[in-house]
């Protein structure tokens, strides 16, 4: 039973700290729920954002808007390609800068009091928030047109993906020893590369096989990101510590062994 205890990763010996549940540091599901929310979500939003370009600013009736969808280029679709690149560049401007500056601050205050599950809720908040206004401009399709660049806003206001996955990643470092750390981390990854395609797969079988509103698919992804609200609130548990406690059972083990080297 020695190899299957070592793919398991289960050491008999070692000692779990008392009332902790098995479950209680699994990232893992929150990872794939995120990631499946996060690729659910973006093809609604792209055909989203095209429709109402394509209403509001090119003033083309629903039918005109469908044959450019499919590909029937007009003159029209000049004057929406220039708006959905002014889009992406600030996009790409907004989820770039504003989450690099998260990333640095709360990286240093996550490391100095071991304090992952806040910083995993921030982005979780952000995204569900930025999702909320989605679900709204869906409802009154009268709004101002400059209400859909909040949601990149939001979401990266948030910290978005690079700050949800640090936090992750710093999660699993943390409640991991150092002979499975190296599978902990390749397995999260697997699941955010996992939960993207399906999520990103299913949004696209959606919007190609049923008529349904986007309504739907940004309530679908809203209710995952609460779920994971809920996970991270009730379930999910941290090693703790704070500054020059060690933290973690990679601290915990270090300090043991200088302890006994010293000993001797």
């Amino acid at each position: 039973m020695k190899p299957f205890r070592h793919v398991l990763h289960i050491n008999k010996d070692e000692k779990q700290p008392q009332g902790r549940r098995p479950w209680a540091t699994a990232v893992g599901p929150l990872f794939f729920l995120k990631k499946f929310s996060e690729g659910l979500s973006s093809v609604a939003k792209d055909d989203f954002r095209r429709d109402r370009f394509c209403r509001s600013i090119a003033n083309l009736t629903q039918e005109d808007c469908d044959v450019i969808a499919q590909g029937n280029h007009t003159e029209a679709q000049e004057t929406i390609d220039q708006w959905e690149s002014s889009y992406h560049l600030y996009e790409l401007l907004v989820s770039t800068f504003i989450p690099l500056v998260l990333v640095l601050v709360l990286a240093g205050w996550s490391d100095r009091y071991l304090r992952r599950r806040l910083v995993l809720l921030v982005p979780l908040v952000g995204t569900a928030v930025a999702i909320f206004v989605d679900l709204l401009l869906v409802a009154f399709p009268r709004w101002s047109l400059e209400f859909l660049y909040l949601d990149p806003l939001l979401t990266s206001l948030g910290g978005g993906p690079a700050v949800f996955e640090m936090a992750a990643y710093a999660l699993a470092a943390d409640t991991s020893d150092s002979t499975s750390r190296t599978h902990s981390l390749g397995r999260l990854t697997n699941l955010r590369v996992l939960g993207t395609a399906l999520g990103t797969l299913s949004g696209l079988e959606i919007q190609r096989s049923s008529s349904a509103s986007p309504a739907w698919t940004f309530a679908t992804s809203l209710g995952l990101e609460v779920l994971g609200l809920l996970y991270v609130v009730l379930v999910l548990e941290e090693e703790g510590g704070g500054e020059g406690d060690g933290g973690g059972r990679g601290g915990e083990g270090g300090r043991g062994t200088r302890g006994r080297r010293t000993r001797r």
